[in-house]
């Protein structure tokens, strides 16, 4: 295997780790959030009732 060609794996593993790392921060924090969005829409519904 050549120098480059190590380097340039390298490089990929690190973009696809990069990328599967902020796809499940997405993910959690969706999920972190989606709890709250129930609550978000009743506080709407509620002050346009008013």
């Amino acid at each position: 295997m050549r120098r480059s060609d190590r380097w340039l794996l390298r490089d990929i593993s690190i973009a696809l780790a990069a990328k599967v790392a902020l796809l499940v921060a997405l993910y959690f924090a969706f999920f972190a959030t989606k709890p709250l969005l129930p609550d978000i829409a009743v506080q709407l519904f509620s002050i346009r009732g008013q």
